[in-house]
């Protein structure tokens, strides 16, 4: 399936596109074939628990913020030995990873995971990453002191922006981007984000050429 103007933006598609300065990727539906928290839950306890507060916060069921904040308090006191078997675990889509190979300087990856559960992820992937900031709680455990605003992130970067993204979480980020892509080969986007992107696609491979005609 080719990359498509949404349907709301139709009459915007035929404006030609310039190079935009930086690509956004959200972790956890542009980039990773599971998402990063329910690698990290995986033949845990509350694997099942965290999956479903993923999948509901994902199609903007439940507040994705008050979500996270759940799933980071039912996964507890992170052990190095479950971050290290979460990183071997994790597999990136090829394409996608080899677009932000071919241009670390001007990707950056986000997620709404606490920075400290990313670091070891993120050390292995070009790029940067901005993840949520929290605290280590008596017991170990790590407490969201503030869940990050991916829409804050666009605003930040000094230059224009195509995000990517297919969660409800990624609303603030895609509505406030140059150019906006709800992506649908890992997670179906939810139709709420279909009033602020102004491109749609499935597939991977047409996804980064169409990143590549904005490179």
């Amino acid at each position: 399936m080719s990359i498509r103007p949404s349907p709301q933006l139709a009459g915007d598609c035929m404006a030609p596109l310039l190079p935009v300065d930086y690509f956004l990727f959200d972790l956890d539906t542009a980039l990773l074939r599971t998402p990063w928290l329910e690698l990290l839950a995986a033949d845990s306890l509350v694997a099942n628990t965290v999956r479903r507060l993923g999948a509901q916060a994902r199609a903007g069921d439940i507040p994705p913020e008050w979500a996270v904040r759940q799933q980071v308090a039912l996964l507890g006191p992170m052990s190095a030995k479950r971050l290290r078997r979460a990183v071997d675990a994790a597999e990136a889509e090829p394409r996608v990873l080899s677009f932000i190979c071919a241009h670390p300087q001007r990707c950056v990856l986000i997620s709404t995971a606490p920075e400290q559960w990313c670091e070891e992820l993120t050390a292995r992937l070009p790029g940067s990453c901005y993840g949520s900031q929290a605290r280590v709680a008596p017991g170990g455990a790590l407490q969201l002191t503030a869940v990050l605003d991916k829409k804050a992130v666009v605003t930040d970067l000094p230059g224009s922006v195509c995000a990517v993204g297919g969660s409800a979480s990624d609303l603030g980020m895609l509505s406030a981007a140059h150019v906006s892509v709800a992506y649908g080969a890992l997670h179906t986007p939810p139709v709420g984000l279909y009033d602020v992107i102004t491109h749609l696609t499935f597939d991977p491979e047409r996804l980064c050429q169409f990143l590549s005609e904005l490179s």
